[in-house]
């Protein structure tokens, strides 16, 4: 799977890749940030011209979603370089961006997070 302890069946592998393309496809944007080179500064660029990014978006009212699988496992990666960027640039980070059709998502939140209260360390 994508925790590499078992390998990933050819259908689970279609099932992703045909849930992930039809998401991207129905959205109004989608975002693809690269580099010429995947290093540690780059990666530092790409993450702080996501933060503004998101924090646009977000300011207008916008929602996005960002796609991991695509970009950290090397060989889809690569493959998505060439064929449908059509670049040797290295994508380093995938998101859409769109509002939803259905105004019950708005108030929901992405995924469930902790709360702040339970990431901090009491002494």
């Amino acid at each position: 799977g994508l925790l590499r302890q078992e390998r990933l069946l050819p259908d689970e592998i279609a099932s992703f890749a045909k849930g992930g393309r039809m998401s991207i496809e129905n959205s109004s944007a989608v975002i693809i940030l690269s580099a010429k080179s995947e290093t540690i500064e780059q990666y530092i660029q790409v993450g702080k011209a996501y933060q503004d990014i998101a924090l646009t978006i977000y300011k207008h009212k916008f929602f996005h979603s960002v796609y991991a699988g695509i970009i950290e496992v090397a060989w889809v990666r690569s493959i998505f370089a060439t064929t449908v960027l059509n670049t040797t640039n290295i994508p380093l980070l995938l998101f859409r961006v769109g509002i939803p059709k259905r105004k019950d998502i708005l108030s929901r939140p992405h995924s469930v997070r902790p709360s702040l209260s339970e990431l901090f360390l009491e002494e």
